[in-house]
């Protein structure tokens, strides 16, 4: 409803990739009901001409300064909403990490992982880090 768009302070805007997620992180953090379904119900396309496939390292980049933006931003989150914020945050990073080692920035994609130990303390952070420092 326009009510719960107002709430949740409408559409992100500002980011160029993954602000469809971030609306749905503001929306899930104010719902009362949220369900999952293991059906597919749409397809995600990225046609020659989008920002994902002119330049995927811009992308990437793009794409953990929007999760970051989304955690300083994340106080009225639910628990379980932060956590997987934080994982999807997490993930963001190790693939910048992967397009950063394409383009032989080795040093830039250890830095891009990194923050993820302090961030996401677990064993699948330092997996994440141990992958991008022996490659």
């Amino acid at each position: 409803t326009k009510e719960t768009f107002d709430k949740i302070g409408g559409y992100p805007i500002g980011f160029p990739v993954a602000e469809d997620v971030y609306f749905i992180f503001k929306l899930c953090s104010i719902s009362t009901y949220i369900g999952v379904t293991c059906q597919p119900v749409a397809v995600y396309r990225i046609h020659n001409e989008s920002v994902t496939k002119k330049d995927k390292l811009a992308t990437q980049y793009n794409n953990v300064n929007t999760f970051v933006h989304m955690k300083k931003n994340s106080n009225q989150f639910s628990k379980i909403v932060k956590k997987g914020m934080k994982k999807r945050l997490q993930t963001a990073r190790l693939h910048l990490g992967y397009a950063l080692l394409e383009k032989k920035k080795h040093a830039a994609a250890i830095l891009a992982v990194a923050p993820s130990i302090i961030e996401t303390p677990s064993r699948q952070s330092v997996r994440n880090l141990l992958s991008i420092i022996v490659k």
